[in-house]
This record gives C-alpha cells, sequence and structure tokens, in this order.
C-alpha cells in the first residue's frame, strides 16, 4: 500500500498565511493554480475585507477540474518514483489524501474524469485506488466506482 497527498503548495501556504490577516480575509484559489509558494505569492491570492475580487471565479466545474489535476499529478508523480525502485505485489494499491477544500465538490463529476483521464497515464497502474478527502471520508477504489 502506497500513500501521496493531492495538494497545491500555494494553497496550502496561503491557508496557513491567512491566519495572519484582519478577520474576513479569503483566499481567491482560482488564482494559486500556476504560482509557486512564497510571501510574495501569497499577497497575490488573499483578499482583505474590502478589496475586490480579481478572477471571475472557478466557472463550470473549476473547483473539480482543480482537484482532479491535483490528484492526477499526484499519482503521476507517485508512480514515476515507484518505477526506480518498484516491487509488483499480488495487490499493488494507492491512498491520496485530498489536502485542496473540497466544500461543495460534485464528486459524480470528479470521480468520472478521474477515470477517464487516469486511463491516459502511462506506466505502472495500481489494482485500487483511493481518496481520502475531508473530515477523513475515504472514497473507495475511486477507479471502479466510474464504470
Amino acid at each position: 500500500m502506497e500513500h501521496t497527498r493531492a495538494s497545491c503548495q500555494a494553497l496550502t501556504y496561503a491557508e496557513e498565511k491567512l491566519k495572519d490577516y484582519p478577520e474576513g480575509s479569503k483566499l481567491e484559489i482560482p488564482d494559486c493554480e500556476n504560482i509557486i509558494a512564497s510571501k510574495e505569492s501569497v499577497k497575490t491570492v488573499i483578499r482583505k475585507p474590502g478589496e475586490p475580487l480579481k478572477s471571475a471565479g472557478w466557472g463550470d466545474y473549476g473547483r473539480e477540474k482543480f482537484l482532479i489535476e491535483a490528484v492526477l499529478n499526484s499519482i503521476k508523480e507517485k508512480t514515476e518514483k515507484l518505477n526506480q525502485n518498484y516491487e509488483i505485489y499480488p495487490s499493488n494499491e494507492l491512498i491520496v489524501y485530498d489536502n485542496i477544500l473540497n466544500l461543495g465538490m460534485r464528486w459524480d463529476y470528479v470521480m468520472s474524469e478521474l477515470k477517464k483521464q487516469y486511463i491516459k497515464i502511462n506506466g505502472r497502474n495500481f489494482d485500487k485506488i483511493h481518496l481520502i478527502v475531508e473530515h477523513n471520508q475515504l472514497k473507495y477504489d475511486i477507479m471502479s466506482k466510474c464504470d
């Protein structure tokens, strides 16, 4: 059983730094997708009370697409590491811990798209992939649930 974490480094850093901002400050999450976590990057994703938002928000399935990309990237990275020194067992499973805010997530869409896009990943396949999301909720064998 292998483990990995799906996350956005800039988002995780900004969530921690949000504590230092005035109450009522918010994260403008879509902007964090392509930036590196740093003191300067926090200024691009945190809005103080009264500051206008700079983006249009998530749009159609934006939050879900963000999570799907993070999960697939974590699977790819784990697969690349394991391919260097990976022993095949009768059952090869992976647990992905979701470290992204996912309130209001449309899980049917997430699961369907994860399966479609996972099939395109080259390399070692896992027999089962599990996803642990908010409040330690387990999404068991996410690739078989999408048939």
